[in-house]
């Protein structure tokens, strides 16, 4: 082969690679169900073991990002406390140096192997599963990895001949501080600085970069990842933003004080980080590999020992957001699944809670002057911390029914899933009708007829939740009769508003499907209302 296809094989090799740990992360994040859950759930009572599963999701996942993903929805579910997970989002970085070890062995049939296994998989359309396409895609997302790490070597073996590449490694091995800056901005690029690390200690394997510049290189990509992981949190808040200014913390002061251990070494002669990776092994590959895993471990016990003023100046700094704190249920609890009569009385607590914010999503003119900014800037946010609790509510009823055999109870809780079903369809159509009716605010001419739609939702909201909590038969009748079928005035509505000239055809549009939307609505309270009605 000629250098442009060698180039081209180094480019295809970094692609897969990139694609690989993508995939890893992405699908393996997807398998946070609540069963799952509940398994880390019993491996976090202690310190110790969340440093464990944490190092565990780390060699996994190979990205602190999905581990962050993991514990953020399990913290956000009120399963565990801030301080109880945060260990395992610590010592997932000590965790992603399995990749970097991984990457100085010869593992070529091993890779070959196991993507004619995932092959046969897709062959059988296993990867169509619900329950095994995500182990399936990470899988090929391993092979991947391996397989890109594969063609990087082959790609890189040829440049060591160059005399362009070995007079910029020498220009490079005059300046560390270069070769520093260097590492920091492609880990800036790869949002990641155990790729870098791959790529530098494959270099040093084929004889590219000494062991000094290794070094460099690996802890400038450990500034780097920091840095990357400073503009990744920019627009995040709460939780988020919290454990990325300790996760920033950890890979910052990890990487500085490996490059003054490095400067003590080389100005003072003093035995140290180069000694130690020396002694560990003599192959210059597994030594970048151990440097690597020597910087996670530092940063993991820097953050472990300074934890509490690190998670006391991140919560003044990032407080819990609302929508947080709307997307944990406040009457469901793992216990309660053992008594199936208490966990549904709990469920109908729950779903009544979420009744009771519907009433939010609209906001009519006189009622914006009283909602606060969070409640008008962050809708967004808050419907999907309400479908959030909603999702909650269902898989809490399916592992109930799980573990229930009683038919009248049963029936009871397939109840109370049409119900839920019911309260994610109004929370969806809600969010879309104030979506709707919010351009038309503006203008004086369809204000009067968004106010009108909206104050016509508040009310039937408000009386469907006064003849719930009254249990009262007379009430609930009552709302049957005034959510009866209405679609003649819903029609006389639509045609005085097509006999209008005063609005744009765009605002016509809109405001026809909020006619309909509202229809919809009418009819899903009404059904939700007969199904409270309809057992004891």
């Amino acid at each position: 082969m000629n250098l442009a296809e060698f180039l081209l094989l180094l480019f295809a090799g970094l692609g897969l690679f990139f694609i690989g740990v993508k995939l890893i992360g992405s699908h393996l994040s997807q398998m946070a169900g609540r069963g799952f859950r509940k398994w880390i759930l019993r491996l976090v009572d202690t310190s110790w073991s969340a440093s464990l599963l944490g190092i565990l999701f780390g060699a996994i996942t190979q990205s602190t990002n999905a581990v962050t993903f993991i514990v953020s929805s399990i913290i956000t579910a009120g399963l565990v406390p801030v301080r109880v997970a945060t260990p395992v989002v610590i010592w997932a970085n000590l965790g992603t140096s399995a990749l970097v070890l991984l990457a100085a062995v010869h593992l070529r049939l091993f890779v070959l192997t196991l993507l004619g296994v995932i092959g046969l998989c897709y062959f059988f359309n296993i990867e169509k599963s619900g329950r095994y396409r995500h182990v399936a895609a990470a899988l090929l997302g391993v092979a991947l990895l391996f397989l890109g790490l594969d063609f990087i070597k082959q790609g890189v073996a040829p440049l060591r001949e160059l005399q362009g590449v070995r007079d910029l490694l020498g220009l490079a091995a005059q300046s560390y501080g270069l070769v520093f800056m260097l590492g920091a901005g492609l880990a800036l690029v790869a949002q990641s600085s155990a790729t870098v690390t791959v790529v530098a200690v494959t270099m040093t394997k084929m004889g590219l970069l000494s062991m000094d510049l290794t070094l460099m290189a690996i802890y400038g990509a450990g500034l780097g990842s920091a840095l990357s992981l400073w503009f990744m949190i920019a627009n995040s808040a709460g939780l988020a933003r919290q454990l990325g200014y300790i996760q920033i913390f950890l890979k910052a002061v990890s990487a500085l004080l490996m490059v003054l251990l490095f400067s003590l070494e080389c100005g003072l002669d003093v035995p140290l980080i180069k000694a130690m990776i020396t002694h560990l092994s003599a192959n210059p590959s597994l030594q970048g590999a151990w440097a690597y895993l020597l910087m996670q471990l530092l940063g993991c016990l820097v953050v472990t020992v300074w934890f509490g003023p690190l998670y006391r100046l991140a919560l003044r700094t990032s407080p819990t957001t609302l929508e947080e704190t709307l997307s944990k249920p406040q009457y469901l609890y793992e216990e309660a699944l053992d008594d199936a009569e208490t966990a549904l009385d709990l469920v109908e607590k729950e779903q009544l809670r979420q009744l009771e914010r519907l009433q939010h999503y609209l906001s009519g003119q006189d009622r914006r002057a009283s909602a606060s900014v969070t409640e008008n800037d962050e809708s967004v946010g808050i419907h999907a911390a309400n479908k959030s609790v909603t999702a909650e509510i269902g898989e809490f009823l399916t592992v109930l029914m799980d573990r229930t055999q009683d038919r009248e109870t049963l029936n009871r809780m397939l109840n109370f899933q049409a119900r839920n079903r019911l309260l994610a369809d109004l929370q969806d159509g809600l969010f879309s009708l104030n979506e709707l009716l919010c351009p038309g605010r503006a203008d004086d001419k369809t204000e009067a007829v968004a106010h009108g739609i909206v104050e016509g939702v508040d009310f039937l909201v408000l009386t469907l939740l006064d003849a719930l909590k009254s249990q009262d038969e007379q009430d609930r009748a009552l709302f049957l009769k005034m959510t009866a079928d209405q679609s003649e005035v819903m029609e006389r509505i639509r045609r005085k508003l097509l006999l209008s000239s005063e609005r744009s055809a765009k605002m016509h549009e809109a405001l026809f499907r909020a006619s309909s939307l509202y229809e919809r609505m009418v009819w899903l309270l009404r059904q939700y209302c007969l199904l409270c009605t309809s057992i004891p």
